[in-house]
């Protein structure tokens, strides 16, 4: 399977994808994407505004964001890490 991912200059290529390599994304990565989304939304809406309150507020749910995808990854590192390994 061919995954699709972006490059050193932003453009889209297409790598193959380990049949361990999973797809789905646990709560923390799927929460902390939602959180970085809403974050850049309410970030570009305070600039558009002239409100720096609303532009700092959005930064931080964007940092928010991240950390808890980190947080998930890590989960996921863990728990691929548990898997027995196929041979």
């Amino acid at each position: 399977m061919l995954v699709g991912r972006r490059g050193p200059y932003g453009g889209l290529f297409t790598t193959p994808r380990t049949e361990n390599e999973s797809t789905a994304m646990n709560k923390d990565q799927a929460k902390g994407a939602a959180k970085r989304s809403v974050g850049k939304i309410q970030r570009v809406t305070g600039k558009l505004v002239g409100s720096r309150k609303q532009q700092v507020a959005g930064i931080a749910k964007q940092i928010e964001g991240k950390a808890q995808q980190r947080l998930g990854d890590v989960k996921e590192a863990i728990k691929d890490a548990r898997k027995p390994k196929r041979r």
